[in-house]
């Protein structure tokens, strides 16, 4: 029978960034040590990694995915009402049956086996991807989501990241965060911008999730990351010991404000000093 005292370390990381636009979570892909892959979900992604040494494709809506007519709540005999006016309103959305082509390839030809890292930039916005098929599948699209709709952008993140973290690499995806207020307790704290219990059970997927934030003022700015929960942020934790709750994550710049030597300060150090 297998005892814990005698388990392997862990030698792969599965790392969730989270917060919001802005905290550097998407510039901490400099930083990671060794060959890397990324999927950039968000428009913005490739623009802040201008210069890294990191492969990628790039799946963001074009505008056949895109749906402009007016939505509106108001029922007129059970239906939905709203502007069916926009000639784009039946375009199918093909972005994420092109991931999903591109993934499948890939796992399939063994193509992740020469990266050290691959990254998924950003779960909110592969979020938004995944919805925009299904409701063009159920026949919804420019109207509103319904609970089997959400049910069913659940199931398929949810396995869609099983699948993801058990590759036998390292492991880094990133989710925006926004502030909420518990009615109750009047209490805030980040709420994880996906749909219901996946905020509950993606976390469960990696081995560290760490809460991304920016502190700034007109001399400095420092970037950082929260890696033990608390009232804000219930979701972080770290199986890397000895970590502060707050580690600075900041990269130099040099007077052409290029990153100095960025494998050297981030996570990148983080997990180097781990080692």
């Amino acid at each position: 029978m297998p005892n814990a005292k005698d388990a392997p370390l862990t030698k792969t990381q599965r790392i969730l960034l989270v917060g919001p636009s802005g905290a550097g979570k998407t510039t901490q892909i400099w930083t990671l040590p060794g060959k890397k892959f990324l999927y950039a979900f968000d428009p913005n992604a490739v623009q802040s990694l201008r210069g890294c040494d990191v492969d990628y494709e790039a799946f963001t809506p074009d505008v056949g995915d895109l749906n402009l007519a007016i939505k509106t709540l108001r029922k007129d005999k059970g239906k939905v009402v709203g502007d069916t006016s926009s000639s784009r309103r039946a375009l199918e959305p093909k972005t994420y049956i092109a991931w999903e082509a591109d993934f499948e390839d890939k796992l399939d030809s063994g193509f992740f086996n020469d990266y050290n890292w691959v990254i998924f930039d950003s779960i909110t916005t592969f979020s938004d991807m995944v919805m925009d098929r299904i409701l063009w599948y159920e026949g919804r699209l420019g109207k509103h989501p319904e609970q089997p709709d959400w049910t069913a952008q659940m199931a398929t993140i949810q396995n869609v990241f099983r699948v993801f973290v058990n590759l036998p690499l390292n492991i880094m995806a990133m989710g925006h965060v926004e502030i909420r207020k518990d009615d109750t307790t009047n209490r805030t704290y980040g709420h994880i911008m996906v749909t219901g219990r996946l905020r509950a059970r993606l976390p469960l997927l990696f081995t560290n999730i760490w809460a991304c934030y920016c502190d700034s003022d007109a001399e400095a700015i420092d970037y950082g990351i929260q890696t033990r929960l608390d009232r804000n942020n219930p979701v972080i934790r770290t199986t890397i010991k000895g970590l502060d709750m707050y580690e600075n994550v900041t990269i130099p710049l040099g007077k052409d404000n290029s990153y100095l030597n960025p494998e050297e300060h981030g996570i990148g150090r983080i997990l180097r000093d781990a080692t």
